[in-house]
């Protein structure tokens, strides 16, 4: 959302506020001047339905596929110095399927997403920023272990507890034989092997089994608004222009 100060700065001429639709892709990248920074206020997300072919006519399995890997959205934002990370879920509505007759048809059923989320940011950018989009599907996390004796928790009932005595918890992120993922802060996506528990957010690797299944048909494609305000000088010397 717009703050005083860059309410302030539009007005003064020194910045512009800008909008800036991402999707129909897995990828989009925002260009920003090399004299010049952004601060993104607010992203606007758009439900989508991402199965192949964007169906809306759905048979049980492929409805049980879009309930267990394909219902959450990922979305990271990043630029050279700075990095962001959501994930959304997306509102579909599910109901009988009928024939022109009005007749239901057993085990299909008319999907179609509905519905936005709006989060308010203040994301600062001095360099080109990566919209990237992929799904996150199941929680592949296997190992399982208790809170670390040196990390935050309290004991049972009012939490899992930690060390020797605590209810073991999962570990979250997508699995494999080398461990779980993060976010570099330079924007890069590295493996990690977990050795502690709870210390990850929650996050999915963008491989060719989580990327957007379908880019060409409206329901499935990812759709979001960007608003931001372009900015003249750079963060460090901004003071000037008050």
């Amino acid at each position: 959302m717009l703050t005083a100060t860059l309410e302030k700065l539009i007005l003064s001429g020194n910045a512009t506020y800008n909008t800036f639709v991402i999707g129909g892709t897995e990828k989009h990248i925002l260009n920003v001047p090399s004299n010049r920074f952004i601060v993104i206020t607010d992203i606007t997300y758009f439900s989508q339905l991402n199965t192949k072919n964007g169906l809306f006519i759905l048979n049980k399995a492929q409805l049980t596929e879009l309930e267990e890997e394909l219902l959450n959205t990922q979305l990271k934002v990043f630029s050279n110095k700075s990095n962001n990370h959501f994930i959304f879920r997306n509102n579909i509505g599910v109901a009988p399927y009928y024939d022109e007759d009005f007749t239901p048809v057993e085990l299909k059923f008319i999907c179609t997403p509905f519905g936005s989320t709006k989060l308010d940011t203040f994301l600062i950018h001095e360099s080109d920023v990566s919209f990237s989009f992929s799904y996150a599907g199941k929680n592949l996390a296997q190992l399982v272990a208790a809170t670390p004796v040196k990390s935050i928790a309290y004991p049972p009932p009012l939490d899992y507890g930690k060390g020797a005595t605590a209810i073991n918890v999962k570990l979250v992120g997508n699995s494999n034989p080398t461990g779980n993922f993060y976010t570099a802060p330079v924007g890069t996506v590295q493996k990690f092997v977990v050795n502690e528990a709870n210390c990850l957010q929650l996050m999915f690797p963008i491989d060719t089994n989580t990327k957007i299944k379908d880019t060409e048909f409206p329901s499935a494609y990812p759709l979001a608004l960007i608003s931001y305000v372009e900015i003249n000088g750079n963060p460090t010397n901004i003071s000037a222009t008050l």
